[in-house]
């Protein structure tokens, strides 16, 4: 293994959300995702010299996350998209909020599985939006979703996925994945999936399918979030996006974030560039080092 993953750093005394939480109980904080390992020496390096310029005025587009973010989805998952189809935000959370915001209103319902990650709870509950909760099953060791149609009322507007799962860590199969379609088109729902942990697949073999990849349909009616920030831990610098195929859904996204989701920062831009541009050699160590350890 070429990278060093079982370096020590102690957080206890640093700016660490993740270990202040406990302060200095002797506890274990595993409450968040956040890694104790050093970021990939290719983020570093990238985040050094663009230090080293000096100036940190606005940021312009920048082209070559774009044309990364593209071909990777492309080489690793299958998925073409294009690049007017990117929303840069400074974090997937505010992309969940985006989302319950721009495309319910006051009289409509959000659905999403239970359990979930808090933030989808939150961002239903911040924008006084109902929601209907689809319990998870334990089937062979994976938490489906029970797609159960006798729990919607008719006004239910956007499901919110969760693919990886968050908290139960089930990658959904191509079927699994059909069917939350068929589940949304038979409701007329629109789709958030927050695909933040696509790169942390555990189990060997298992391949994770992009819902909006599904079919023209599926990418229509879709907002994909995703991010290096977890795969990578440079959750701290928040770089994130919504990739939104329908000019419609992406104007209304844009709009509801206007004068309220700030842009994202240069060097959290410069990182998220560096990670997937350079970071797949420490990724496949780190996955290596975290399915033995599992």
């Amino acid at each position: 293994m070429a990278f060093d993953f079982d370096q020590g750093i102690d957080r206890r005394h640093s700016d660490s959300l993740k270990w202040h939480k406990y302060g200095d109980r002797d506890v274990l904080p595993l409450w968040v995702a956040d890694t104790d390992f050093r970021s990939p020496p290719c983020i570093i390096e990238a985040i050094k010299q663009r230090a080293d310029h000096g100036v940190f005025g606005y940021g312009a587009t920048p082209h070559g996350l774009i044309d990364i973010t593209i071909s990777r989805l492309a080489q690793r998952y299958g998925w073409q998209i294009e690049p007017e189809w990117i929303v840069l935000l400074p974090g997937v959370v505010s992309g969940l909020n985006l989302s319950v915001r721009a495309f319910t209103e006051s009289s409509q319902s959000t659905v999403a599985p239970t359990p979930i990650y808090p933030p989808f709870r939150a961002a239903a509950r911040l924008a006084q939006r109902a929601q209907v909760n689809l319990p998870l099953q334990l089937q062979q060791d994976r938490w489906v979703m029970q797609l159960d149609d006798s729990q919607m009322q008719g006004n239910e507007r956007l499901l919110m996925l969760c693919n990886p799962q968050n908290p139960g860590g089930t990658v959904y199969r191509r079927d699994e994945l059909e069917a939350q379609l068929a589940f949304a088109q038979r409701h007329d729902l629109l789709v958030c999936s927050d695909e933040i942990h696509c790169d942390l697949l555990l189990t060997p073999g298992v391949q994770h399918i992009p819902f909006a990849s599904l079919s023209e349909d599926a990418a229509q009616r879709s907002i994909t979030l995703i991010s290096p920030s977890k795969t990578f831990n440079i959750a701290g610098l928040g770089a994130s996006m919504a990739i939104i195929p329908h000019p419609e859904l992406r104007k209304r996204f844009k709009q509801v974030r206007e004068g309220i989701v700030p842009g994202v920062d240069i060097l959290a831009l410069v990182a998220a560039e560096a990670a997937w541009r350079g970071g797949d050699a420490w990724l496949a160590d780190q996955l290596a080092y975290l399915r033995a350890n599992r």
